[in-house]
């Protein structure tokens, strides 16, 4: 039973910590749609497939690229050119993922506690990744194809269009295992420079939206066009061209935001009664994190052989660490000493983006990995890990 209750908060642990390897909304229609923070009286499943430990995540194929060198100026970017109206709708593909648990450490009676039926922690960790590479453990994460739709909105006065990126959310309803498919829309500007402006993120889920609503305009611009996505209309249309950028975001205030946006759209909601809007930010209050800051570096690598474009997305999450201290927090007394953290070592994603010549996608393979530091502090003893994650995706 132990290594089962510790994988599942590993993996808890991890979910959660998506936001910190991947802490910005994708762009449209630079990444592919993840589903935001479910509702806060039931989590939201999301399903991926685990491959068995030791084979490796397949690398995107790389198509061969002829290079436009004398066919365009160095101020010829890619525009969006297709009529408003026109939208191209994309599957997406979770291919490959790997798990992996390393470094399983614990102190004082924690680790007597673990230890008590004679397995070692060495053997424990290893009875996990076996579980983890188990074929009956995949097909609880089994493959999921989703769908993503990108339309050419409204063209504004001053030369700038919008672009709007559209998905399917699935919540629980509350009702067993139930739930409710939501549309999810990001919304953005995309300006003659090719620099993302104005965001907008709307939900037909009154507590989605809610969420998005409560975020300043600046931290909403900095999730729904963060660096993840790279600078795919900014880029000159030359093989070989190259821009950076790099983003940062204050985690505790973009968290304060979203929770006390779903907190005040839920009045009258089913289990809305109880929720304490004080005590979730009290346990907010107590969050420590530092900015986090991601850079990526777009290049563009010419035209394949069908006359498409080729970008490649390469984005690094810089080294990022949460603490929550939830000690003597009213109402978890009994709990004593309970520190949480969670500590982004490495994370490190790579995107091969083909666009057609009017502006829109036409497919998209990111490869990511990830290691995360795990570690609880109680009055018990220490326990701590670190998860490695693999994971290759489509979009097509």
């Amino acid at each position: 039973m132990k290594p089962y209750l510790l994988s599942a908060f590993l993996l808890a642990s991890s979910a959660a910590a998506g936001g910190a390897g991947q802490p910005w909304m994708p762009v449209a229609p630079a990444t592919p749609v993840s589903a935001p923070a479910p509702s806060l009286g039931a989590p939201l499943t999301v399903t991926v497939p685990v491959l068995p430990m030791g084979q490796a995540v397949a690398a995107p194929v790389m198509p061969q690229v002829t290079a436009p060198v004398g066919q365009v100026s160095a101020a010829e970017r890619l525009a969006i050119t297709a009529p408003t109206g026109t939208s191209v709708t994309l599957n997406q593909t979770v291919s490959n993922m790997q798990l992996q648990i390393e470094n399983l450490q614990a102190t004082g009676e924690l680790r007597a506690m673990l230890e008590e039926d004679g397995t070692t922690l060495s053997e424990m960790q290893n009875e996990l990744n076996a579980m983890l590479a188990d074929p009956e453990f995949s097909q609880l994460l089994a493959t999921q194809t989703s769908e993503m739709t990108v339309t050419v909105g409204q063209r504004l006065p001053g030369g700038g269009v919008e672009l709007i990126n559209s998905t399917e959310v699935e919540l629980p309803t509350g009702e067993g295992d139930k739930t409710e498919t939501y549309t999810l829309n990001i919304i953005q500007t995309v300006e003659p420079s090719g620099a993302v402006g104005k965001v907008r993120i709307e939900s037909d889920n009154e507590m989605l939206a809610g969420m998005f609503a409560g975020l300043d305009s600046s931290t909403l611009n900095q999730v729904g066009g963060g660096a993840e996505s790279g600078a795919i209309y900014e880029v000159p249309l030359v093989a070989g061209s190259v821009i950076t950028k790099t983003t940062e975001l204050d985690f505790k205030q973009f968290l304060s935001g979203l929770m006390g946006g779903a907190l005040s759209s839920m009045p009258g909601m089913e289990g809305a009664e109880d929720l304490d809007p004080a005590a979730v930010q009290a346990i907010i209050d107590e969050i420590e994190a530092e900015p986090m800051r991601q850079t990526a570096t777009t290049t563009y690598r010419g035209k394949n052989a069908q006359g498409m474009h080729v970008f490649d997305v390469h984005s690094v999450l810089q080294p990022w660490k949460m603490t929550l201290d939830l000690s003597g927090l009213e109402g978890m007394e009994d709990l004593g000493k309970l520190v949480i953290s969670m500590n982004v070592m490495d994370n490190d994603s790579s995107i091969e983006s083909i666009y057609r010549p009017d502006g829109l996608p036409s497919s998209l393979m990111q490869s990511t990995s990830m290691r995360l530091g795990l570690s609880v502090m109680t009055d018990a003893g220490d326990a701590s890990a670190v998860l490695n994650i693999k994971l290759a995706s489509t979009l097509k």
